[in-house]
């Protein structure tokens, strides 16, 4: 009976161990990753809009660099600055969600360049984990 109780406790210490490890891992980043794809935001907003089976199977999970102007600014629950990228689309666009580590000052009719991973197409088309290029 203790020889269980000594095995269950050496794996709960061990769960716990590498629970933690896990946790403070450093979070995946987009600026130190290549762009798979260099474009403008209406393009990419406009391949989503044709044909959006074809345009996930080509962007979504890659890192993707796109050039567009600002038309609105917000703050997400955690703080992090979210671009609303103008797509000639009316309302919609690119939804670009910084990373927490970008302190840069935005404008709405800034013309940016930003690299983030693709996510995919609901109204607009998402990018997270964005850095902006200089």
């Amino acid at each position: 009976m203790k020889k269980l109780l000594y095995i269950l406790i050496t794996l709960l210490v061990i769960a716990v161990i590498g629970y933690f490890i896990l946790l403070n891992l450093p979070k995946a980043s987009s600026k130190n990753k290549d762009a798979s794809f260099k474009i403008e935001a209406a393009d990419l907003y406009s391949e989503f809009q044709a044909n959006e089976v074809l345009a996930n199977k080509k962007y979504i999970g890659k890192t993707i660099q796109v050039t567009g102007t600002i038309m609105d600014l917000d703050k997400d629950k955690q703080g992090a600055t979210v671009l609303y990228v103008d797509a000639d689309a009316g309302i919609n666009g690119l939804l670009c969600t910084m990373e927490m580590n970008q302190k840069a000052k935005f404008e709405v009719g800034q013309e940016v360049t930003l690299k983030g991973l693709c996510s995919g197409y609901l109204q607009d088309v998402v990018l997270n984990k964005c850095v902006l290029i200089q």
